[in-house]
């Protein structure tokens, strides 16, 4: 059995709850995760990703990720 792996962001800039969908609709595109696999908390500023396999920051669908976040004002970094 896989076992589930957490991916920890901390994301700037969030103000709303918009502010979230929109982060999870981003992570959700670039990662090829869930919605429902993705917990995104305005009150701690990150998001927690369920995923399979462990991604770094030099993997290419993070990185994408880090960047498309940044670039709709939502600068953010992995956790950990």
């Amino acid at each position: 059995p896989t076992t589930m792996k957490q991916l920890e962001l901390h994301i700037s800039g969030m103000t709303c709850n918009g502010c979230v969908n929109s982060v999870r609709t981003i992570l959700s595109n670039h990662l090829g995760v869930a919605k429902d696999d993705i917990d995104v908390s305005l009150d701690d500023a990150r998001a927690v990703i369920k995923i399979g396999e462990p991604l770094d920051s030099e993997s290419d669908p993070l990185a994408q990720a880090l960047f498309a976040l940044q670039e709709q004002g939502f600068p953010s970094h992995k956790v950990g």
